[in-house]
């Protein structure tokens, strides 16, 4: 017949288990939640399978799922599900980001037909006509933040080097949305509105804004540019193409 230290022995370990199952299930429940957000950073693979194995474990021991158990397990697997599909889409952004890369080297050397536009105040550009250095044009977008973190430097550099650097910005919006957008920000270069189909190869190719070529006197493409381009970035791209050129007829004397 049990003593009563046997049976508060007993008693005492059931109460462990009970405590121990709780805190299983809460752990899960953690786990589960958290797994969720981290899921954009794909760490929640990793607390969802915890989760997950929690729960599971929690399920057996109880032959039952509980309201807990079974938040803990939905969430688990949302974390997990999450993780997947942020890991494929990070995955196709690198791969497209590479193809966009290697398609741009490939531009590089390239040839381009002179450029005529008529801007948004109805001024005529003509790439032919210039007798400058360089041309860089600039596609971008009203809508696109980095686009317009980079117009104003843009357009000091475009002040500076006035008549040796030509600055052409071609953007998809209408005239009214980029003079509105002008009106907060100086804009001392011409501006174009067009859509990218009706523009010439292989501007009319680009993938994202924003996206700045830097063009020889001769229409040759020297540099792309996919993204923001800080000031110094540019900067130092004129400069050292500018120093190219004039290196390359002395190097052949």
């Amino acid at each position: 017949m049990p003593t009563a230290t046997h049976r508060q022995g007993t008693n005492m370990t059931e109460y462990n288990r009970e405590a121990t199952q709780k805190g299983s299930e809460s752990l899960a429940l953690i786990l589960g939640i958290v797994s969720i957000p981290l899921s954009i950073i794909l760490f929640g693979l990793v607390t969802g399978i915890a989760g997950c194995v929690l729960s599971c474990n929690s399920w057996k021991i109880k032959a039952k799922l509980t309201l807990k158990t079974n938040t803990a397990l939905i969430c688990s697997l949302l974390g997990i599900l999450g993780s997947l599909y942020f890991g494929y889409s990070y995955r196709q952004m690198f791969l497209r980001w590479n193809r966009m890369q290697e398609n741009n080297k490939a531009l590089i050397g390239q040839t381009v037909q002179p450029l005529h536009f008529i801007d948004i105040e109805g001024a005529t550009i003509d790439t032919k006509t210039f007798h400058g250095e360089k041309i860089v044009v600039n596609l971008w977008s009203t809508t696109c933040p980095p686009c317009k973190r980079e117009i104003p430097h843009f357009s000091k550099v475009a002040t500076e080097m006035k008549g040796e650097v030509l600055f052409i910005g071609i953007s998809p919006d209408t005239p009214d949305l980029i003079r509105a957008f002008g009106q907060n920000t100086r804009i001392s270069y011409p501006m174009v509105s067009e859509k990218l189909n009706k523009l010439p190869y292989p501007f009319s190719n680009i993938e994202a804004y924003p996206t700045t070529f830097i063009i020889s006197k001769d229409h040759v493409i020297e540099e792309i540019k996919i993204g923001f381009l800080p000031e110094k970035t540019l900067r130092k791209w004129l400069e050292d193409l500018n120093t190219e050129e004039e290196k390359g007829p002395q190097s052949g004397k």
